[in-house]
């Protein structure tokens, strides 16, 4: 029978020790008691009795020091125990319905076990005597394996194993859906703070979020804690303590946010947040610390979350525009852009979302010129986003563009690279051109329209001339009709007449309406051509500012010059400037051939060499192509040496300087040599034998020997004989084991094109392709067991279906 009487109220204390003396803390035990009692009541079962053995584990907390690390994990898995149990029944009872009693019984229980397991959290979190060698981070796989027999034993009783045991405790009652044993209408704001207390004591222990068992629990415990109990405005309130105190586990804090979003849709942390952050002044030490930062992170989570947050609380989103800290700035200015993205992007706005939008954007083109040049880039990359999804209204287009222009003056390196890209992505999505427009084409389209909305006025003022009259003859008639005292018959007349003056009336007026709905879009279509004008000439100054840049002693000034032509080739505006673009080969040349001039000169052809294989190493089929379309023209205008360099990438081809080199050598040299390979067909032969397990390198290199069968230029009206190699020829039955020895590989993605070159090879230079063909065709049949011609026996109509 319980000592205590259970329609009693178990009220949480403000400090922990207050609870000596109350009611239910009548006596605290001595430590040599505390271990018999422990292994009396090793094997209690029923939640029930912690009514009466609450003394123990309270005793054992006041004496924690005094207690063996044993006797404490007794003490945990006791109460683990409890409350496993305790979670069960009260679920189950929760469900079938509670009568007073078994509902204050069960409140008084799960209080009980918060508050002994929260303290035990801080206590163990605190104990220094008993900590684990790695504190917080659990063990690595080595030493998992070194150290088993002894830490299997060790490691269950330090103080940070049983301080984690305990959280993922206090985590299962809360998760627990206990919140029915309350009142409805009351808040226990002694349980919020009992169970939230060890949350924010662990927030404050450096680096506590890289503990995976911290990391699961403790942002769940908050979460639960703030939307079933209403802790938002205290939360908010220590989540900026941390921030600006221990930012190394703002990510636990960034965790809660996101649960709170996508799991609940709760949005009261969000809101009591953004007051606490307007209300914060991060004053200049902490301006663009890792605190500011943090905060930062917090507001893009948000508005990636839940834009309409930020719309709700624009006010407050545009207040930290003004902010000392950059990072800040920035998280403001993404917010802000998010809401454009998301839920100002509609062409149906009503005016007051129209005017949101334009007020937006304003303060977007605003923060292009901030004084941080961090800003300044990040500021252009929203504008880039918002290009790329055709956010920009057409009207704003033009000044958007200028805003590239200006920028691409910018002092900072990193500002002048997003504003190539911002104009690049421009002119890529423009909605005036398409890539083979030219101003002939607008100016054409500009007279057409300004042709019909002349013949459209003419005609509206013709119309409106016409009616002006038919209203003045319309008022002589009224006159003579009221001097007018004709027969009854007469009057007939006039009506029938009435009516058709009045249809003529209602004709003459839907005429004017609809003349007039066609001018104003033909105005429309003038006002667009004439903006298309403008931006044509900002496209050529684009060209040649970008084209300034190659002038920049900065190498990544002219990879971007280089990036912004190359994407936007296609289109017909761009190739009057192509003469401009001279730089882009120059800059080719100085990059890969302009060498130090304390290489001897006998030397420099292979340095070359290899700068070209860097400059292809790792490139796509597109930049492929590129690059050739530069090496070829470098050669045409003989800016280098061709045939220096071609001796080198023969020797890299024969002998690479590292894995991949020779494919690559390989690879250039099908850009330059032409039909003069077959001097090298020997050669190339012994080096596919000697790597035919490489397939890349076959692949090349029977590439190679197809320029051999090329045909040369024809010489009075003769063209010469294709070249071809003898049906005896070593390479011949080279490629054949090649492509039958390599069978196997038939998924390896470069086994396919080794093949298909390798059939080429036969084909073109085979005096009699045909039969090696055959052959080969012949070994895959043995290697696949099918008998050669053995399908054709059998009659397609016989076959099964």
């Amino acid at each position: 029978m319980s000592l205590i009487n259970i329609s009693s109220t178990f009220d949480l204390p403000d400090q922990f020790i207050d609870l000596t003396g109350s009611y239910y803390v009548q006596k605290v035990l001595d430590v040599a008691d505390i271990n018999t009692c422990l292994i009396n009541h090793s094997r209690i079962q029923d939640p029930k009795e912690l009514l009466d053995i609450f003394p123990l584990f309270y005793s054992i907390v006041i004496h924690f020091d005094e207690v063996s690390i044993t006797e404490h994990a007794q003490a945990v898995e006791i109460l683990l125990r409890l409350t496993a149990s305790e979670m069960s029944d009260a679920q189950r009872r929760i469900h079938l319905g509670l009568s007073d009693d078994d509902r204050h019984s069960h409140l008084n229980v799960i209080k009980m076990l918060s508050c002994l397991i929260a303290e035990y959290i801080i206590r163990f979190d605190n104990d220094q005597t008993n900590k684990s060698p790695d504190v917080d981070m659990p063990p690595s796989k080595k030493r998992k394996k070194a150290k088993a027999s002894k830490t299997n034993e060790k490691s269950s009783l330090t103080s940070d194993s049983l301080r984690d045991k305990c959280l993922k405790g206090l985590c299962d009652i809360i998760r627990s859906h206990i919140k029915p044993l309350w009142d409805p209408s009351i808040i226990d704001e002694q349980f919020v703070k009992c169970v939230t207390k060890p949350c924010y004591h662990l927030i404050r222990r450096t680096d506590i979020a890289k503990n995976p068992i911290v990391k699961e629990n403790l942002p769940l415990i908050l979460t639960i804690m703030i939307n079933k109990f209403e802790h938002a405005r205290e939360a908010s309130i220590q989540f900026i303590q941390a921030v600006k105190l221990y930012n190394s586990n703002s990510s636990l804090l960034i965790d809660v946010l996101n649960l709170l979003l996508t799991n609940y849709q709760d949005t009261s942390l969000a809101i009591e947040f953004l007051k606490e952050i307007r209300e914060t002044n991060f004053v200049a030490a902490q301006a663009d610390n890792a605190s500011a930062k943090t905060v930062a992170t917090f507001i893009i989570d948000m508005a990636r979350l839940d834009p309409d947050i930020i719309r709700t609380h624009i006010d407050q989103i545009t207040d930290l525009l003004t902010a000392e800290s950059r990072h800040i700035r920035v998280a403001a200015l993404t917010a802000l852009c998010s809401v454009i993205e998301k839920l100002l992007s509609s062409e149906e706005l009503d005016d007051g979302q129209a005017k949101m939008r334009d007020d937006l954007l304003e303060k977007l083109r605003d923060h292009v010129r901030d004084e941080a040049a961090f800003v300044r880039q990040r500021c252009l990359q929203l504008w880039i986003s918002l290009v790329i999804q055709k956010r920009v209204p057409v009207k704003q287009y033009l000044r958007v563009f200028e805003l590239g222009l200006d920028r691409l003056r910018d002092k900072a390196c990193r500002v002048r690279k997003h504003a190539v890209t911002l104009v690049m992505h421009m002119v890529l999505n423009n909605p005036y051109l398409v890539i083979d427009s030219t101003r002939a084409q607008i100016e054409k389209g500009q007279n057409d329209a300004k042709t019909k909305l002349v013949e459209l006025r003419q005609e509206l003022e013709k119309l409106n001339k016409n009616i002006k009259e038919d209203k003045k003859m319309e008022e002589k008639k009224s006159q003579s009709d009221d001097e007018d005292s004709g027969a009854e018959d007469k009057t007939i007349d006039e009506d029938n007449e009435m009516n058709v003056d009045n249809n003529q009336k209602k004709e003459t007026e839907e005429n004017k309406e609809s003349i007039e709905e066609q001018i104003m879009r033909v105005e429309e279509v003038v006002t667009f051509y004439k903006d298309g004008f403008r931006f044509i000439d900002l496209i050529e100054q684009a060209n040649q500012d970008v084209v300034n840049l190659f002038n920049s002693p900065t190498l990544a000034d002219c990879i971007q010059a280089i990036d912004f032509f190359v994407n936007i080739r296609h289109y017909r505006l761009t190739w009057p400037n192509m003469e401009q673009i001279l730089p882009i080969t120059q800059a080719f040349v100085k990059i890969c051939f302009d060498l130090s001039p304390i290489i001897p000169q006998i030397h420099i052809p292979l340095y070359q060499a290899h700068a070209i294989i860097r400059a292809l190493k790792d490139a796509t089929f597109s930049e492929e192509l590129y690059f050739e379309e530069i090496l070829k023209q470098l050669i045409k205008e003989k800016k280098i040496s061709t045939k220096a360099i071609t001796e080198a990438l023969w020797k890299l081809y024969k002998f690479p300087y590292d894995g991949n080199s020779d494919v690559i050598a390989g690879k250039i040299l099908t850009f330059i040599v032409g039909n003069e390979v077959n001097t090298k067909l020997n050669d190339i032969t012994d080096l596919i034998q000697t790597k035919e397990k490489n397939h890349r390198f076959v692949h090349i290199s029977c590439l190679l020997l197809q320029l051999a069968a090329t045909p040369k230029k024809i010489e009075n009206d003769i063209r010469p004989k294709q070249f071809r190699l003898p049906k005896t020829h070593c390479l011949f039955e080279i490629l054949s084991k090649i492509i039958v020895s390599t069978f196997d590989d038939v998924f390896n993605q470069e086994w396919k094109p080794m093949l298909e070159s390798t059939f080429d090879v036969i084909v073109k230079l085979a005096d009699d392709p045909i039969k090696h063909i055959e052959n080969i065709i012949k070994k895959l049949a043995v290697i696949t067991g099918i008998k050669p011609g053995g399908l054709s026996k059998t009659p397609l109509s016989s076959q099964p279906h």
